[in-house]
């Protein structure tokens, strides 16, 4: 967000404006202050002391130093003209439009006046292409009183210095879309009152004209015989009062003057009353010249454009103040005329107290001031402006940018670099951990193929087991299918590892007990020529199984293969007894099940009876 700080620096009165600026202009700071001069008489010159204590009063030096800066040249101190040339090189365009200002100007440019210029349009007219100019005539000498007021305070340098009469139209063009229209501006001040024409945002006709408030109120001491003092307070207090009378009947104005008289001084109020009609008629004569001087403007403008036409009228300075003035002009135009409407461009952000109140009431005197600050930011965007800024500190403008530009590359290669490094141990940091993980892999692989190894010596060692119970059933010590049913019921993840059996003569199959019997009998149900062979000895087979896998697994595996023993035909009675109950010890597996206990080899008994089945 840059900050702004517009000077107006008047013959009377120095206004100045603090703003913030974004996307809009923000209104931070106010004030004014009378013009200090040091000296009497038209050679007077400002004291640069108190100009530097007052403006400091209000604004520190460190907002000075970081803000754009700009400077109002006066209007009566600015000659402006159009004019058209050949269409033609920059360089070319400067020198010609200067020279044609010298040929046309009345009175003629001094030894110490500089120009300023700027195209207005270009056309082609016969197949000749012609571009229309405005052209800006001020003394060198002024622009040098500024800088070195500013030069006082700090080595201050602005940004733009400026006549109003160029800053306002274009201040008034971005209030709103429909000011870019043809618009008369009328600035009644207090030596002059200046008149400006735009048209499509910029300056196209400047007249001034020696008649101000000080003359006015003159004028009215003079023709109601009293003191200019006391005809400014009039002004100031009663302003320009509204009459129901025709001021054009004068004889009936000047009767009725003297009726109001006579009717104060009966209520005793003559001595000090002031007749608002006879004031009115004080005023007449000055208010039909303005129209006058503004009529003739705007018939010039209209011939000069080739039938153009203004639409719209604004009144400012310390005359668009006056009590009455902008209804009274306004109603002699017509049309949509008011007061200069610079305030819409712009927030306000500060604290509204008797000074800052008194101030937006008469925002009319301050419209230069606010309008120089919003064209010290269109000037330091574009080169294209009436800009009375010295060439050198122009031109340290530009380095000045170049260094910033050059500032901003260094930053932005700074910055890939430092992106460029950044990403580089990001990315090496990723490969480390990427390179930890696959190692993390491999030796949970490595673990894996090592416990896959066990697993195939202890499935060679099943296979000779279960060679050896082949060889068993080949002498026919147990049924070969007990046997072959022990390897069908056992889980994949179970091996036997032991497995005794022990023969005993067996009782009666008649004595058996109830419960072996009513266990039979289920058995039967499934086989009904079992009870008819049973065995003639008593055979107890017991198992020692092992099993690689946690603890909770291996129980459910134990209890799963005693069940399915259970169920079958050839087996009752069995008693197993499961591994030691261990503590639990948290750990992820091979996916993303946790285990409450270590991956390891366990083991478990069985014993049955073996209910022997003869071939």
């Amino acid at each position: 967000m840059a900050t702004v700080v517009g000077i107006d620096i008047g013959t009377s009165i120095v206004k100045i404006a603090f703003f913030e600026y974004k996307a809009k202009f923000i209104l931070k700071k106010i004030f004014s202050f009378p013009t200090p001069y040091s000296g009497e008489g038209a050679g007077k010159e400002i004291n640069k002391d108190e100009f530097s204590r007052q403006l400091l009063s209000e604004l520190s030096m460190q907002q000075l130093k970081t803000s754009l800066i700009g400077i109002n040249i006066p209007s009566s101190m600015v000659k402006v003209m159009t004019v058209s040339l050949p269409k033609m090189s920059e360089k070319e365009l400067c020198i010609a439009a200067a020279a044609e200002a010298k040929r046309k100007m009345v009175p003629p440019p001094g030894p110490k006046s500089i120009f300023e210029h700027m195209i207005l349009k270009e056309s082609v007219v016969d197949k000749v292409a012609n571009c229309e100019v405005l052209v800006a005539e001020t003394d060198k000498s002024y622009i040098d009183r500024a800088l070195s007021l500013l030069r006082q305070i700090g080595e201050l340098s602005p940004v733009f210095i400026g006549p109003i009469c160029y800053s306002l139209p274009i201040a008034l063009s971005q209030t709103n879309p429909l000011y870019s229209k043809d618009t008369a501006l009328v600035d009644i001040g207090n030596d002059s009152i200046d008149i400006m024409i735009a048209s499509s945002r910029n300056l196209y006709f400047y007249r001034n004209i020696r008649l101000g408030l000080d003359q006015i109120a003159s004028n009215i001491a003079r023709e109601m015989n009293i003191e200019k003092n006391t005809a400014k307070n009039i002004i100031v207090q009663i302003g320009v009062p509204k009459v129901d009378v025709d001021l054009n009947d004068k004889v009936k104005v000047a009767e009725e003057i003297m009726r109001q008289n006579y009717e104060m001084s009966m209520q005793g109020k003559g001595g000090d009353w002031i007749n608002p009609l006879e004031v009115r008629v004080a005023w007449q004569a000055d208010l039909e010249n303005i129209v006058h001087e503004v009529r003739r403007s705007l018939v010039y403008y209209k011939e000069q454009s080739k039938g153009q036409r203004v639409e719209n009228i604004f009144f400012l300075g310390g005359g668009a103040n006056v009590a009455g003035m902008v209804a009274v002009l306004s109603k002699e135009f017509g049309g949509n005329c008011g007061g200069f409407p610079v305030l819409e461009a712009m927030d306000i952000n500060f604290e509204i107290d008797d000074n800052a109140a008194r101030i937006l009431k008469n925002d009319f005197i301050f419209a230069g001031v606010l309008a120089t600050a919003i064209v010290t930011v269109a000037a330091k965007k574009t080169k294209k402006a009436i800009n009375f800024l010295p060439l050198e500190l122009k031109r340290k403008e530009v380095v000045g940018q170049r260094q910033v530009i050059a500032i901003v590359a260094v930053l932005i290669m700074l910055a890939g670099m430092i992106f460029a490094i950044s990403r580089f141990f990001i990315e090496n940091k990723l490969l480390k951990e990427s390179i930890a993980g696959l190692t993390s892999e491999s030796r949970v692989l490595k673990e894996n193929i090592e416990i896959l190894e066990g697993l195939r010596n202890k499935k060679k060692n099943v296979n000779e087991k279960v060679f050896k119970i082949q060889e068993i059933l080949k002498r026919k010590v147990i049924s070969a299918k007990a046997v072959e049913t022990i390897a069908r019921l056992m889980p994949e993840q179970l091996f036997l590892n032991e497995l005794n059996i022990t023969v005993s003569a067996a009782q009666d199959a008649a004595q058996s007990s109830r419960g072996q019997r009513q266990a039979e009998d289920n058995d039967s149900g499934r086989d009904g020529n079992a009870l008819s062979k049973t065995a003639v000895y008593k055979y107890k087979l017991d198992m020692v199984v092992c099993c690689v896998a946690d603890y909770e697994m291996t129980v459910r595996l134990a209890e799963d293969f005693r069940e399915k023993l259970a169920n079958s035909i050839c087996f009752f009675n069995i008693k197993m007894s499961l591994p030691k109950l261990e503590k639990m010890n948290p750990l992820m597996g091979n996916g993303q099940d946790v285990l409450l206990t270590q991956v390891e080899t366990r083991t478990f008994t069985l014993e049955a009876e073996l209910r022997q089945v003869e071939n």
